[in-house]
């Protein structure tokens, strides 16, 4: 039983009008009535009860406009799957993210990537930031969720995709004079010892810290560099200096650490995902899509 016919009666069932369902299939009235005459035919009965002014399913014309339905859509599903193959979408999608920028898109947004590509496999993969940029360029990942730091380097053989703000905090003890601040001027930390990231684990995000804090003419005993954020905190919370960390970062520190912004716009950044240039694959923007109108729901 030929498909186009199966489509061609459930297209004249629902319309019961030769001339309308002729023009929507792009065929001539005649052609239409040969091959409902080809499909009655086949089935071995009429499917139509046909007069002057009124067309009308017969009751075996109903049982096969249900079977017909359930045929056309697992042709039409078996049809997807076999083009999304051939246009690279058959595949395993490999997300690496920032666990505390994402957790509360990443969810939502793999729901809406799964109704979209059913046939892909989703897989993510936490990462620290150092990280990120370097598995995207070493193709071990195919979408990085990451901080905009590393723009510069980037652009150049990724394309960016903004998803929302973010602001430099200030984390320090619940008891340091400055817990009850709402924000913070720059110049007030001069004056404390400051913890900021290991040039080496942190990359973007560290050249740019030293540029915001003029990091070579920080005395030595003023400054100490951190491994990864949770151990910045709890030096914050020990008393041994102020961290500065993305505001996002603020979901690891418990109730005995305050986390205070910035002022100045300067210190505001960007989340955004990335691939690489050259990969056109269209599951890498239905995933890109999906992380958009996650974070527009979520702000809505």
């Amino acid at each position: 039983m030929r498909i186009d016919l199966l489509k061609e009666f459930i297209a004249l069932s629902r319309n019961l009008n030769f001339s309308k369902t002729a023009e929507e299939m792009f065929i001539t009235q005649s052609v239409l009535s040969k091959h409902i005459a080809a499909l009655e035919e086949e089935v071995g009965a009429s499917l139509f009860t046909r007069s002057h002014h009124h067309l009308e399913l017969t009751v075996i014309g109903r049982i096969l406009l249900t079977e017909a339905n359930i045929i056309v859509n697992q042709y039409d599903e078996s049809m997807k799957k076999v083009k999304m193959a051939v246009a690279g979408l058959e595949m395993e999608l490999r997300i690496g993210y920032l666990h505390a920028h994402t957790r509360e898109i990443l969810g939502p947004s793999a729901q809406l990537f799964e109704q979209a590509c059913p046939h892909v496999k989703l897989t993510l993969l936490s990462c620290d930031y150092g990280d990120l940029p370097q598995k995207l360029k070493s193709n071990e990942v195919d979408v990085i969720v990451t901080l905009d730091f590393d723009q510069e380097l980037l652009s150049s053989w990724c394309d960016t995709y903004k998803l929302y703000p973010d602001v430099l905090r200030v984390a320090v003890s619940k008891n340091h004079p400055m817990a009850r601040k709402k924000s913070v001027a720059i110049d007030e930390l001069f004056s404390q010892r400051i913890l900021l990231p290991a040039n080496d684990k942190f990359n973007g995000y560290a050249t740019y810290m030293n540029k915001v804090f003029n990091a070579e003419k920080i005395p030595p005993n003023k400054m100490l560099r951190y491994e990864c954020i949770s151990s910045s905190l709890l030096m914050a919370e020990a008393g041994d200096g102020v961290a500065i960390i993305p505001g996002k970062l603020k979901f690891y520190a418990n109730d005995r650490i305050r986390c205070i912004p910035l002022k100045g716009d300067q210190y505001r950044f960007d989340v955004i995902a990335a691939c690489r240039k050259e990969d056109k694959s269209p599951a890498i923007r239905e995933f890109i899509l999906a992380l958009t109108e996650s974070q527009q729901m979520k702000e809505g």
